[in-house]
This record gives C-alpha cells, structure tokens and sequence, in this order.
C-alpha cells in the first residue's frame, strides 16, 4: 500500500511557504491532504487519504483538523500565490513585455449545485450560464493571472439576508462582497496592476478599492449606463446618453480599423477611443 514516507524534493520549497505558522502536526495534516490529492489515492475522501500515514494517528484527525483546527488556509492560499508570482517575474536581461509587468486581479462569482440540505449558503437561485433555476450557493472569488498563469486569492460564500441575520452577520451583495475581496490584495512592488471583472462589479464600491490603490481597470459597461460627454455635466432636461448609444455615434464619426488577433483567428474592427464621465464611476476612456 502507498505510504507518504517524506516529502518530495519539488514540493520542499513549496511546503516551506505553505506551512510556515503551523504547527507540527498541522504541517503533517496539510502534507496528507495535497499529496494524497495529486497523487489521486482513493477516491480523495478523508478515509482514503488516512492510508497514506505512516505516524498511525486516527482518520478523524484529518476531519478535526480541516473543521476545527485554529489554522488560517486563506493565508496559506494568499501566501503561496505571492511566492509563485515573485518565481515568475521578469528575470534581468529578459525582454520588456506589458504582459510580463502588469498582474491582473480579477472578480467574477459562480453559482455552484449543491444536493446536500445542510450547507452554508445554499439556497434556491438562477443560474444565468445553464438559464434555470437550482438550489446551491453564489461564491465571489478574486483570482489573480500574471504572465499566462492563473492563481487563487479569496472566496466568500454569498448569504440571503435571512442566513445572514441567523448567522449574526451584515448582509452584503456580491458587489460589495467582490470588493471587500479586492481590498485585501497588494500587488509585489514594481507591477502594474489592471483590475478585470464583468458589467456586474462596475460599481461605485469596486471603483474606490481601485482608485485608492491606484490601479487601473478594463471592464465593459452596461448599454443602459449613463453617461456625460463632454465637460460631464447631466443634460438639464434629464435626457442623458447612455453607453449603448454613445458608443453607436462614436463608432460613426472618427473611428478605425484596427487588426486583432493573429493567423486564423485574427479579427478586423472598427474601434473609437474616448474619454467622458460614466455615472457612479468618473471619467473613463471607453
């Protein structure tokens, strides 16, 4: 039978990062769990992964030590993203590339089935990609993708207010959930930063987390948006643009064509820049 007897020579450096803070057996536990996994032992539950000791403690330790153990595996996840990133940065003497410079958080939620009755968060809600109705939970996450390669952040279960009013908790939308998320993240020095989300997280609470750290963002807007050519001021009859229109009439007057893509895939457009005021956000370059 396969035993975990030490750690292998490529994971050494990996589980300096990911334990450091934890205790003995914690450790031991964390080195169960992930090399039992990428091994595939069984079929990945505590039982199966239990085999793989060699020290004889119970199988109910590992669930003790995922349900009850005061260890932080946020910070673990967030620790050994910011080691993989600082592995990955441009080396001296390597060519300048945007790509290479620039890291890129980005916010986006999943709407997951769940079966089980008895789970944190679940409740009955539409899931847009499959257009039906299921019962499960709404997870925001911020993933971070620097130089073709995409890494973990944070994850927050979404609740309805009467889940959080049970579990003594404020209730928060994914909005303000993403950027509360977005917030606790800080780019190694020396990279720029380009925040990407959808429509959805285009919002006034997302903007500031951005503009206080000075980063910048690429999003697309909602044609229903308002916006204020110009000086940025609303019309005083009320009649303002909204993006799906005044992007139209920019498209008409003083745009190009530009190639995008390369081989097979490449693509002409027609493309305008400019630059106006977007309702609840401030000026931006569409």
């Amino acid at each position: 039978m396969l035993k975990i007897t030490r750690l292998p020579e490529e994971m050494q450096d990996f589980f300096a990062v990911a334990a450091d803070g934890l205790t003995f057996r914690q450790k031991a536990h964390l080195v169960v769990y992930i090399v039992g996994l990428l091994l595939g032992a069984g079929r990945g539950n505590v039982a199966s992964l239990s085999r793989l000791r060699t020290d004889g403690r119970h199988r109910t330790t590992l669930s003790y030590f995922l349900t009850h153990s005061p260890w932080d595996g946020f910070s673990i996840v967030q620790r050994v993203t910011l080691w993989q990133i600082e592995r990955l940065r441009k080396q001296p003497g390597e060519r300048s590339d945007p790509d290479c410079d620039t890291i890129f958080p980005t916010i986006d939620d999943t709407k997951q089935e769940k079966p089980g009755k008895k789970m944190a968060g679940r409740h009955r809600l539409y899931d847009s990609s499959n257009d039906r109705y299921i019962n499960g939970t709404d997870v925001v996450e911020v993933v971070i993708r620097f130089r073709g390669h995409v890494f973990p952040w944070a994850s927050q279960i979404v609740l309805t207010e009467e889940q959080a009013k049970e579990a003594k908790r404020p209730h928060k939308s994914c909005v303000e959930i993403g950027a509360e998320l977005l917030a606790t993240f800080d780019a190694p020095e020396g990279l720029k930063v380009r925040v990407l989300f959808d429509t959805a997280y285009l919002a006034e609470c997302v903007v500031k987390v951005v503009n206080d750290k000075k980063w910048k963002i690429v999003s697309r807007a909602k044609p229903n948006r308002v916006v204020f050519p110009g000086r940025g001021r609303p019309k005083a009859d009320g009649k303002n643009q909204h993006v799906g229109q005044y992007m139209r009439n920019c498209l008409r007057r003083g745009s190009r064509y530009v190639e995008i893509g390369k081989g097979k895939l490449s693509r002409r457009c027609k493309v305008a820049v400019r630059e106006a005021d977007l309702q609840g956000v401030g000026r931006v370059t569409f």
